[in-house]
């Protein structure tokens, strides 16, 4: 998939990288939390990531998880 995705803005939750050149990430998106995000709060949620999924056209089944992922969730 090529993306051509422009700066992420600081109400933007995520963030994609897509080159469309050659190297290790062509073909891949690399899609990350916006560290300069000015939103309510400092925490994201699936449903953010979902929403931001949904919002780009990305498939969410093609997005993987690294086995390092931790987090929490309130009970």
């Amino acid at each position: 998939m090529e993306v051509a995705m422009p700066r992420a803005l600081k109400s933007d939750k995520f963030l994609i990288y897509a080159p469309k050149k050659s190297g290790y990430w062509k073909g891949k998106m690399l899609i990350g939390v916006n560290l300069s995000h000015a939103g309510e709060g400092n925490e994201l949620t699936v449903q953010d990531l979902l929403n931001f999924l949904n919002e780009k056209g990305v498939d969410p089944s093609a997005v993987k998880i690294p086995v390092t992922f931790t987090t929490y969730a309130r009970a």
